[in-house]
């Protein structure tokens, strides 16, 4: 009876919890403050080398000059990070542009947060993508100057594999080519196997116990 009442709890735990686990993942935070861009801006290997830590990786990239983290200082004070200090950017201006991340673990949803800014800025746009390519998610802005921080969500009903921020149009006007970013936010999907490792590591103890009891 009581082996019974055990495995039925394990079998609530694939059928409740499991699928809450995969919701309720704890999101990964790239703020780029770590980063010490007091004498200068940060591109290149260690711009990668901080990216993979978060299971990140820059994987092609079309922007002269290329992404770079940087502080607001450094930059003459029109850039407003969402956290102090550093946020990211090309600081190229009317030219075409495009970075695409690539994740080590799908993500359920991507969040970032455009910072604001007191200089006119091209039309953009950022797509979530699946593992083919096909756009599962957009957001953007048209052309102009934002004076407040915007947060934007891409947040499909299918697992994201990339994320591009891409300009849509280049203009006749010099202006930033693309938004600057900051307090990027994964969520990455639970993999299966870990999932049903606490599964199974639930039996065994349950199992153990139950033994015991009957030994006793």
């Amino acid at each position: 009876m009581v082996l019974k009442k055990w495995l039925a709890s394990v079998l609530l735990f694939f059928v409740f919890f499991v699928p809450c686990s995969a919701a309720q993942a704890d999101p990964i935070l790239i703020n780029f403050d770590a980063l010490n861009t007091s004498a200068g801006a940060v591109t290149g290997a260690p711009l990668n080398a901080y990216l993979a830590g978060f299971g990140v990786a820059i994987t092609s990239q079309v922007a002269a000059p290329g992404v770079e983290v940087t502080n607001t200082v450094k930059q003459g004070g029109f850039v407003f990070p969402a956290s102090s200090p550093n946020f990211l950017w090309s600081p190229g201006t009317n030219s075409a542009f495009a970075y695409q991340l690539g994740f080590s673990t799908p993500l359920d949803k991507f969040v970032f947060t455009r910072v604001s800014y007191s200089a006119l800025a091209s039309e953009w746009d950022v797509r979530a993508l699946d593992t083919n390519g096909n756009t599962l998610a957009q957001v953007g802005e048209p052309q102009g100057v934002f004076p407040s921080a915007t947060t934007f969500t891409l947040d499909p009903a299918s697992p994201i594999s990339a994320v591009i921020f891409e300009r849509t149009t280049v203009n006749t006007i010099a202006g930033l080519n693309n938004p600057p970013t900051d307090d990027w936010q994964l969520y990455p999907i639970p993999e299966p196997a870990t999932l049903l490792l606490v599964g199974t590591t639930m039996v065994g103890l349950g199992l153990a116990g139950w033994r015991k009891r009957r030994q006793a």
